[in-house]
């Protein structure tokens, strides 16, 4: 998968705005991250660039996180500190979480997942949206964080095996390919158990269902399935709290 795909060039409109548009109050470390992203195209953090911008202190205000594109490891510990930034702002609240993410690292994902799970756990509960589409680890791991996991009529959900790519010179190829095979059916069983708790159907169900394809599904069906509990219709559901 391109993990430049649905990543808008933020840094040049960051160079453009206004001075009064930056929070001053936001958290320096960022200032550095985003500096150092900028300057390697790194695409983790590329997408965290607006944080600090005005529009996005008012969303993190109001209870507020969006999760988009490609989950990474340097994302995935962003957006855990932005909603660190949340609970400083509002203490215990409900929280929003809007997913637009064609997927990406089942490692990220957990985090974001066990993140999110400790969120509902202390600070109040925790509503999903997905809009567009979530797919593999957005669909099966983040979106299965939410107390209450939304999809808009449109949306798409896409589910499939655990998968990596890897390449190693030839004299160690076959005992990494072995010890990544080993480590991926583990983290298969493990998605597949969230799946099992989260839906209408056993782990094991989703072993057989997503076994060597893709398997991609509407609202209705997901619906179907307990992938979600509701199919929103409400017009802030990808708007506002």
């Amino acid at each position: 998968m391109d993990h430049t795909a649905h990543r808008a060039d933020l840094g040049s409109r960051l160079e453009n705005r206004a001075p009064e548009m930056v929070e001053s109050s936001m958290p320096h470390i960022f200032e550095e991250e985003n500096r150092v992203a900028e300057k390697d195209h790194d695409p983790d953090y590329a997408v965290r660039l607006e944080l600090g911008t005005h529009f996005v202190r008012q969303d993190m205000l109001d209870g507020i996180l969006t999760v988009q594109g490609v989950l990474g490891e340097g994302y995935s510990v962003a957006l855990s500190r932005e909603l660190r930034e949340i609970i400083r702002m509002r203490g215990k609240a409900p929280l929003k979480v809007l997913l637009f993410s064609g997927g990406g690292g089942v490692y990220p994902a957990f985090y974001i997942y066990d993140t999110l799970r400790n969120y509902s756990q202390n600070f109040g509960p925790v509503t999903v949206v997905t809009s567009g589409i979530a797919a593999s680890a957005a669909a099966a791991i983040v979106l299965q964080a939410g107390d209450d996991r939304q999809i808009t009529p449109r949306g798409r959900l896409m589910l499939h095996e655990v998968g990596q790519w890897f390449m190693h010179d030839t004299a160690i190829a076959a005992s990494a390919a072995e010890d990544s095979n080993r480590e991926m059916r583990t983290l298969q069983t493990s998605v597949c158990e969230v799946l099992g708790e989260r839906t209408h159907h056993t782990a094991s169900f989703w072993q057989d269902v997503i076994a060597r394809k893709e398997m991609w599904y509407s609202a209705e069906q997901a619906l179907e399935l307990g992938l979600v509990d509701k199919i929103t219709t409400t017009e802030t559901a990808t708007l506002g709290a």
